[in-house]
């Protein structure tokens, strides 16, 4: 079933599997797009299979899925839709996700087992001795019906000598009214550790502290018994079912046969115990990984945070996040909060500061804007963050602490102090700064530039940036989690359009676009598949053109990737380019819920907030296409306000555009007065701002405006003009539509 391209991606299945392939060597490949890369050969060999054969795929105790783990559940699910797939989950009550809300997705409760069923599954345990008659309705009165509890209580029998024989034909030897049974299955697994022999009961709970699943290595090395006796042990743990034998090549891995059994296990034993245990088997992993610590970098934190070592366990929380951070902000910001959790109450020390330091700028520049923060929490990390970059005396740090304080003030909604913090960032600039601070403060600057208005002021920036790191795409990652160069590429694209320059803007972002697919399929990539939207917006892309079904299938490719990541402010980004796209095409209320959607994003998360007049002009547009015009003024009279408010000047224009039109649409020429007030503001901010790509709509919403007054002569000299200047800026749409509109008048 494999096609062509999955053949050539076995070399990657190989590596991933940890298995060597000597004739198809893996290429070398960062742990985040070799995840991306197998997610993609997951969909296709399901979609593949799918389509030819029924499959079921059965995945179980999803509550208990670590974030790798649950991260790969939701292509395997969304790959089988349209095919002969089933996905078969359980999980716990409480486990929650987003893909149960999609149509394909349906959930059957689970409800205890009935009194027949726990006695045919008595019968099947135990066999049909009249002995044990019974026995089954006892265990379901105190289990409740529970399966998991029902096998536990019959183990328990056994162990303890009341039913006697083998599988299928036990007897039982003590009167059911005389049993007794636990009151829990806590207490009923408690009981049965309490009753193996020291030997087994060591290594059970050697075994719980490793994890639910563990492997014989690493439990000979930490535990104190030679190969025989461990053997032994372990063969009396499985065959009293408390763990099962998952494989015996490359080397012996075992299974809790649940995971309360590892819980009771590890609460077994006395705390000072469970410590040394953690600390041996961190010891015992760093070890057997050596090459590769990343990997192992969470499951080393949390051993030496049981262990309690709070300033190693610190260490290795630090160095998990900037593992996980660009593939999984949400990751990343969780062991960044352990890092200040586990070194609040240290002792000052040099590495405790630059713990606490590094966890302050990650938290701001890395995986706050990408998931917000609260207003209170961003002013905390940024006060500490500062005091201790000043200590420290570096400048890089100092530059990142208040790029990353820039930045959430920026998504925010406060413009001006993004600009503000920005420049001051830039300023420190010197000899002993490195690229990757320097290149994020040049972009905090540059995007602060465009948002305020200042579009030659961002250009010039983003140049600054490219020559500044010499064509190195690693600039930048360190600091905030994407390359600054990438994005000196996209801005640049963005800015060139703006100045009505469209033409050049759509070779800029398509070369972006592909450097980004080959180096960078994150963040960058997203928005620079937006920019492509955005393009075709300024362009007038009509719904039939090719521009425009790319524009919509790229902002679809922009959400998928936003939600891979776990960027929310690429999230709203996405959603509010694909509410453009769906305009393109006329697709009104589609255009609606997709803007609403990524503005409701961005006012629960406080991130993507600085574009927020853009989004409400854009809203209000969408309102006028879909016949609501009193709320499309209403959104385009917010958008107005909320870009005054920010010193958005740029995007002001849209607003008083947007307003225009919803003034139009209500009350035609009863509001002429009102719409020709905003078209000459609007007018007056182009020339202010630069941002030429705008003229030509306000030139053609005057010869509306003169067309609801009755002077055709005006309407018609205003439209010739409006389309003289879509064809010098390259906006071909437009000019298309209003040449047929001009001829048509002839």
């Amino acid at each position: 079933l494999l096609d062509e391209r999955l053949r050539e991606s076995l070399p990657l299945m190989f590596d991933f599997m940890g298995v060597a392939d000597p004739e198809n060597p893996a290429p070398h490949i960062d742990p985040e797009a070799r995840q991306r890369q197998m997610f993609d050969i997951v969909r296709r060999v399901v979609q593949a299979r799918g389509q030819k054969e029924t499959t079921v795929t059965l995945l179980e105790d999803l509550h208990w899925f670590d974030g790798g783990s649950a991260a790969f559940l939701e292509p395997l699910i969304d790959a089988g839709v349209g095919t002969r797939a089933l996905v078969l989950l359980n999980f716990r009550p409480e486990y929650q996700v987003p893909w149960m809300g999609k149509s394909y997705y349906h959930q059957l409760p689970l409800a205890p087992l009935g009194p027949d069923a726990i006695r045919e599954l008595v019968d099947a345990l135990l066999g049909n001795d009249p002995s044990t008659a019974g026995l089954a309705a006892a265990i379901h009165a105190r289990t409740a019906g529970n399966p998991f509890f029902t096998e536990e209580v019959v183990q328990n029998l056994i162990e303890s000598g009341k039913l006697q024989g083998s599988k299928g034909a036990y007897r039982l030897v003590t009167p059911v009214d005389k049993l007794e049974v636990p009151s829990s299955v806590r207490a009923l697994l408690a009981a049965r550790i309490d009753r193996l022999a020291q030997r087994d009961k060591d290594v059970l709970q050697t075994a719980a502290v490793i994890g639910r699943e563990f492997d014989e290595p690493t439990l000979a090395a930490v535990v104190e018994q030679d190969a025989p006796q461990l053997r032994e042990a372990l063969q009396t743990l499985k065959d009293t079912e408390f763990v099962y034998e998952q494989s015996l090549y490359p080397v012996a891995e075992y299974l809790f046969k649940h995971p309360l059994t590892q819980e009771v296990a590890l609460a077994s034993q006395l705390q000072e115990r469970r410590r040394r245990l953690h600390a041996a088997v961190a010891r015992v992993i760093e070890a057997a990984h050596a090459e590769n610590l990343d990997r192992q970098a969470a499951l080393l934190a949390h051993h030496w945070e049981e262990a309690d070592e709070a300033l190693t366990a610190a260490r290795w929380h630090r160095r998990a996040a900037e593992s996980a951070g660009r593939s999984d902000a949400t990751q990343g910001m969780r062991h960044m909060r352990r890092v200040l959790a586990l070194t609040d109450g240290l002792d000052v020390s040099d590495e405790r500061d630059e713990l606490r330091l590094d966890a302050c700028r990650s938290l701001l520049a890395q995986g706050g804007w990408r998931l917000g923060l609260s207003s209170e929490e961003v002013e905390q990390l940024f006060t500490e963050g500062r005091e201790l970059a000043a200590r420290s005396g570096a400048v890089d740090k100092t530059i990142a602490m208040s790029v990353g304080y820039a930045v959430m003030l920026g998504v925010g909604g406060d413009v001006r102090r993004y600009h503000e913090i920005s420049r001051a960032a830039v300023e420190l600039i010197d000899a002993s700064a490195s690229p990757g601070p320097a290149a994020i403060a040049l972009v905090g600057m540059s995007y602060s530039s465009l948002c305020l208005g200042r579009i030659r002021d961002g250009l010039e920036f983003a140049e600054r940036l490219t020559s500044l790191v010499e064509g190195d795409p690693s600039a930048g990652i360190e600091t905030a989690g994407f390359s600054g160069l990438d994005w000196s590429f996209l801005m640049r694209a963005s800015i060139r359009a703006s100045l009505g320059y469209l033409d050049d803007g759509r070779a800029r972002i398509r070369e972006a676009i592909r450097l980004a697919r080959s180096r960078d399929p994150g963040d960058v990539l997203a928005w620079s598949l937006d920019i492509v939207v955005e393009i075709a917006d300024r362009s007038g892309d009509r719904a039939a053109s090719p521009r425009a079904q790319e524009a919509r299938r790229y902002a679809l490719e922009a959400i998928d990737l936003a939600e891979r990541i776990g960027s929310l402010f690429t999230r709203t980004s996405a959603y509010r380019r694909l509410g453009v796209a769906h305009m393109l095409h006329l697709d009104w209320r589609s255009a609606v819920e997709a803007l609403e959607a990524g503005l409701a994003l961005a006012r629960q998360h406080r991130t993507g907030l600085e574009q927020e007049a853009l989004m409400l002009a854009q809203l209000s547009r969408a309102y006028v296409g879909a016949n609501d015009a009193p709320r499309a003024r209403a959104l385009a009279e917010q958008s107005i306000e909320r870009a005054r408010a920010q010193g958005a000047l740029f995007f002001e224009v849209d607003g008083q555009l947007a307003l225009a039109q919803a003034l139009r649409a209500e009350q035609g020429a009863g509001a002429g007065d009102a719409i020709e007030r905003c078209l000459d503001r609007a007018l007056e901010l182009v020339r202010e701002t630069e941002g030429r790509v705008l003229e030509p709509q306000i030139v053609e919403e005057r010869a509306r405006l003169a067309a609801l007054r009755g002077d055709d002569t005006m309407a018609a000299a205003e439209l010739r003009r409006a389309h003289a200047v879509y064809v010098e800026i390259g906006a071909d749409g437009h000019a298309e539509r209003l040449a047929e509109e001009i001829g048509g008048q002839r």
